[in-house]
């Protein structure tokens, strides 16, 4: 697409914003992402087989300060960045905020549970009108949450009072003593369980809103805890801002440094999203044996039914006053010479468009190494893995070789999520074998994944984006670094060292998120590990004039 024709495309799509649906906000403002009400609601509550808490505790849990505030009060799902939801649906029948869903484990009981959408989808404020915005990085502060969700079953456990009302609630007035007995168990296991799973080492650097150590967190659930080797966790202190989800199918690679491979076979996307719903309480059971047994609460077909979704998402259109011609066929020009070698356009409403990833070396790129040296050391060490109890079984996706004590995190990692694939038992014959017998994969689709995953490309990089529907997602940098693009335009040493991220208000200058003081603002600070806002020194040398247009541009991607 030329920089002309896609120019005049977005303006027209710009200048064309009229009302929309308004599911849950009554906004007036359209931002033509080609979802309809029932879509949403699709992506925002369909289950992904993730077991955060039994479903009946959610809804009766209080805040732990509180006797008479449930936990999902509106007002504190708003204080922890998620969103609030004003209409029943069939699939939100319990006015769960956006991004959780009822799930189901294997024995029919109900949890809530993590969507993708509590990571993906934002709400921002244009003026004084707010919209939702589909597949953009959450405002939420994960690690607050699920801090604020245990100091609540703390409560619960140790007052008797807290208790007595909880178990009311949960069991009925009539339940018996029995009864009450087994809800302090399963209470008192419930809290141990996710201290285990994301709060047993606490990173030194606050995450703060809008970003989270995913892999991180990822890394120590498969590796620590089903593999129950306590001793393989890492401290997770590489926080980085939740992708934007718009044209991630469309990608060959995703993730910030690229490792999300797209193709293996058709299978890269549902095991993408296997990984990302393993890291937000996803189960995996490994029954420790000969030739493992992999029992599953993740639900496959509906990870690929979200995928689908995705697929059909387009980039939000700039909701704010339209840019003045002129100033972006200046700014396009701009654009052409000093960003679109890395930054390709594209036609967002192109059913076809495919976008091959830009990769760049962090020492080229001068941002923050942190996440993409973590990624490749822990991934990259043959020995740096207890296997537990995968030792002695053989690797899934090759027919010879067996784990030993040790192993790298890359096989660890594609043998856990393609066992939680499969889900079913193996039968003692050659793995290769065995394997084939599933309808779903072939055996030349299992040598094409063993040799992507078995020998990945894991080396220090990040990955470069198509910039359409860029400014709704601020902070910038792959670590949320800087607030807004015109501060991501000077250099870095001039570049803010701290500012506030909690306000929702778009900055419609700068083209971000206003940095001001809001009520339960998170101050960022730029000279914490992980947290700095050098590198990507590229336009700070423009002039303030081709700097104003090239934002004026931006605003029409």
């Amino acid at each position: 697409m030329t920089v002309r024709a896609g120019l005049l495309g977005c303006i027209a799509c710009t200048l064309a914003l009229a009302a929309a649906d308004g599911a849950q906000t009554g906004s007036a403002i359209d931002l033509d992402q080609n979802w309809n009400a029932t879509q949403k609601d699709k992506f925002w509550f369909t289950p992904q087989g993730s077991l955060l808490l039994p479903y009946a505790w959610f809804l009766y849990l209080k805040q732990a300060d509180s006797d008479t505030i449930p936990f999902r009060d509106p007002d504190n799902i708003r204080r922890l960045g998620y969103i609030p939801t004003t209409q029943k649906t069939e699939l939100n029948k319990d006015l769960l905020p956006i991004g959780f869903a009822r799930d189901r484990d294997g024995d029919g009981n109900s949890f809530v549970g993590f969507t993708c959408a509590a990571c993906h989808t934002s709400a921002l404020r244009i003026g004084t009108t707010e919209v939702i915005v589909e597949g953009a990085p959450a405002l939420s502060d994960f690690w607050l949450f699920l801090n604020g969700l245990v100091k609540a079953l703390d409560a619960t456990a140790t007052s008797t009072a807290k208790f007595d009302a909880f178990a009311k609630d949960v069991l009925g007035s009539s339940h018996t003593q029995e009864q009450e007995r087994e809800l302090k168990y399963q209470l008192e296991n419930r809290r141990a369980e996710l201290r285990r799973r994301w709060l047993q080492l606490e990173p030194e650097t606050a995450y703060g809103p809008a970003r989270l150590d995913a892999f991180g967190g990822l890394y120590n659930q498969v590796t620590a805890y089903h593999l129950r080797v306590p001793q393989n966790a890492r401290v997770p202190d590489a926080p980085v801002s939740y992708p934007f989800l718009w044209d991630t199918p469309q990608h060959d690679k995703v993730q910030w440094n690229g490792t999300g491979d797209n193709g293996l076979a058709g299978l890269g996307p549902v095991f993408r999203n296997i990984g990302e719903a393993l890291g937000v309480f996803g189960m995996v059971e490994i029954e420790k044996g000969n030739i493992p047994k992999y029992r599953s609460s993740l639900k496959v077909d509906n990870l690929k039914a979200l995928e689908d979704l995705v697929r059909e998402l387009r980039s939000p259109v700039w909701p704010g006053s339209p840019p003045a011609p002129d100033l972006v066929r200046k700014g396009a020009i701009v654009y052409d010479l000093f960003c679109s070698s890395c930054h390709v356009l594209l036609d967002r409403s192109d059913p076809k468009r495919k976008i091959k990833a830009k990769m760049i070396d962090v020492r080229t790129v001068g941002t923050d190494p942190r996440f993409a040296v973590n990624f490749a050391e822990r991934f990259s060490d043959p020995d740096g893995v207890k296997t537990g109890v995968l030792e002695g079984a053989p690797k899934l996706l090759t027919p010879v070789p067996k784990f030993g004590r040790c192993a790298s995190g890359a096989d660890i990692f594609a043998n856990v999520i393609l066992g939680a694939y499969r889900g079913r038992h193996l039968q003692k014959r050659s793995v290769e074998s065995a394997v084939s017998d599933d309808d779903t994969i072939s055996v030349a689709a299992i040598r094409k994944i063993s040799a992507a995953l078995k020998k990945p490309k894991i080396v220090a990089e990040y990955k470069a984006r198509p910039l359409n529907g860029i400014w709704a997602t601020a902070p910038y940098l792959h670590n949320g670094s800087v607030p807004s693009v015109a501060e991501l335009l000077k250099p870095s040493a001039d570049r803010r060292k701290t500012f506030w991220i909690g306000s929702h208000e778009v900055d419609e200058i700068n083209v971000g998120l206003s940095a001001a003081y809001v009520k339960n603002a998170f101050l960022f600070d730029t000279s914490k590990p992980g947290n700095s806002n050098e590198g990507h020194e590229y336009g700070t040398t423009l002039s303030e004039d081709h700097k104003k247009a090239l934002l004026a541009f931006l605003k029409t991607l």
